[in-house]
């Protein structure tokens, strides 16, 4: 169950507008994140490491970049739309399965985080917000670790989700291609784990 007071029913296949207050954030603290200059940002990364240019970004800059957004949706169920719109609602980068194929490091830290080490900020790491697997298979945890953030769940009727799903991310064909990569691992223990059991509660 979705803790009270803190969600939002989106469904990909109604028209509906969100805006920057019904999230409760301003447009100043949203765009706030992209005011660290640049030469500051890569000092300290090469000096100090990611995790002690994430603590002086924070302590020294004031600067959280918490997810204010957690996106709980199952992919196919209009992610793809809601991270652009809440991009395009200047509430800042918003993390997609996208960013978890394509930024390099990123898949081993959530193999880290689905073997009960997550270490969020880094997985994170400039972004406001996140949607889409395999964020949805951690809103729990991620709900926990965000308690500001907005709980956003983006819902599809069941039936039409499942042969979308069927077609596209979870066709044979597909599971047989991607099961070959170097994501193997990262995919079962995120994504295609949560698969099966959504596929198996729905025969």
């Amino acid at each position: 169950m979705l803790p009270p007071g803190r969600h939002f029913i989106f469904s990909a296949y109604q028209q509906k507008t969100i805006h920057s207050g019904d999230l409760g954030m301003s447009h100043d603290h949203l765009s706030k994140s992209a005011k660290i200059p640049i030469l500051a940002k890569l000092f300290v990364f090469i000096y100090g490491g990611q995790d002690f240019a994430l603590e002086y970004r924070e302590s020294f800059w004031g600067i959280s970049m918490a997810l204010e957004v957690i996106g709980v949706g199952q992919g196919r169920t209009g992610t793809a739309s809601v991270k652009v719109a809440l991009e395009h609602l200047s509430i800042g980068r918003c993390y997609h399965m996208g960013e978890a194929v394509s930024i390099p490091g990123a898949s081993d830290l959530w193999v880290d985080a689905a073997d009960g080490n997550p270490n969020w900020r880094k997985i994170f790491d400039g972004f406001n917000a996140a949607v889409d697997n395999p964020i949805c298979a951690f809103w729990r945890e991620l709900a926990d670790h965000y308690p500001d953030a907005k709980i956003l769940l983006t819902m599809r009727d069941a039936q039409k989700w499942f042969e979308s799903t069927q077609a596209t991310i979870y066709a044979p064909e597909t599971l047989d291609f991607i099961l070959g990569t170097d994501f193997r691992e990262f995919l079962e223990k995120t994504t295609y784990t949560l698969a099966i059991a959504f596929t198996i509660a729905t025969i």
